[in-house]
């Protein structure tokens, strides 16, 4: 399909990265913000967000070289929407310990750590939510049969600290079924964080969707 056939008239829009957006701990995210934007953007009459890909980066901070082509970047997951609909079991951010940056430039190893928090968090308030919400949650996990994998590349890729699936032992880069079975059950929480953080982000970006619709 052309962009013309798309596009039937002249049109306004703007190239950004929710990573640019205002409020995260260390960069933009899936949050308030997103959608006052989006807004703004409406109010102006701007009828096109244009931005990078959302996927996970690589090592150099790069979506372009992303170890998935369907996980979203778990940089972008929105704190305050997981505490008011109490996903995370505390009353404001700030007791998480992470509070917005003053720095002049992205700490791309903040980031990740202020990812690997929130997921601890998720996990240890996941027994108590609601079997409706494992319901939903288990559903979406069924219908997205890409997040198994990529959680489990992700877990087994920082247990050996980044390094790349050809440099890690040989019954995990060769698939070996009855050695990963064992190893899925030992580091079931590390997955289910992965899957949760997924999870919380498809629900936070089709939110989005839906303001920029309306």
């Amino acid at each position: 399909m052309s962009i013309k056939s798309v596009i039937k008239e002249k049109s306004l829009g703007v190239l950004m990265h929710p990573s640019s957006l205002p409020d995260g701990s260390e960069c933009g995210t899936f949050g308030d913000n997103a959608k006052e934007w989006i807004k703004k953007l409406s109010k102006h009459g701007i009828k096109y967000w244009q931005f990078l890909p959302l996927s996970p980066t690589d090592s150099n901070g790069s979506p372009y070289s992303s170890p998935s082509s369907f996980a979203l970047n778990p940089w972008f997951l929105d704190i305050n929407d997981l505490i008011e609909k109490r996903f995370i079991f505390v009353s404001k951010k700030e007791e998480l310990g992470l509070s917005n940056s003053n720095k002049r430039f992205f700490n791309f190893d903040m980031a990740n750590y202020i990812s690997q928090d929130i997921g601890k968090y998720l996990l240890s308030a996941w027994e108590y939510q609601s079997e409706q919400r494992k319901i939903n949650f288990n559903e979406w996990t069924k219908m997205n049969s890409w997040v198994e994998d990529y959680s489990i590349f992700m877990v087994i890729k920082e247990e050996f600290n980044m390094l790349p699936w050809w440099e890690w032992p040989i019954k995990l880069k060769q698939k070996n079924i009855v050695f990963l079975k064992e190893w899925v059950k030992k580091n079931n929480k590390e997955i289910l964080i992965k899957k949760l953080i997924q999870w919380h982000l498809d629900t936070q970006w089709k939110s989005i969707k839906e303001v920029a619709k309306s």
